[in-house]
């Protein structure tokens, strides 16, 4: 995952869609936070980490 983005995509018990996406950027990665609105993801959050990590069944896939 050194220089791709990936989503986490979910539904809420409130019914609505939710996803987070690392997007690359410059020394590290920038999480933004979106909600399903009238058919379009909507941003609703956004900060920039480091170290970001993917934890699966078949092993951690990381980032950097």
């Amino acid at each position: 995952m050194t220089d791709r983005g990936f989503d986490v995509r979910w539904r809420g018990v409130d019914g609505r869609a939710r996803k987070l996406a690392f997007e690359p950027a410059d020394g590290g990665h920038m999480r933004i936070e979106y909600v399903r609105c009238a058919g379009r993801w909507k941003p609703v959050g956004r900060e920039p980490v480091e170290d970001v990590g993917l934890e699966t069944a078949d092993g951690v896939v990381e980032g950097r």
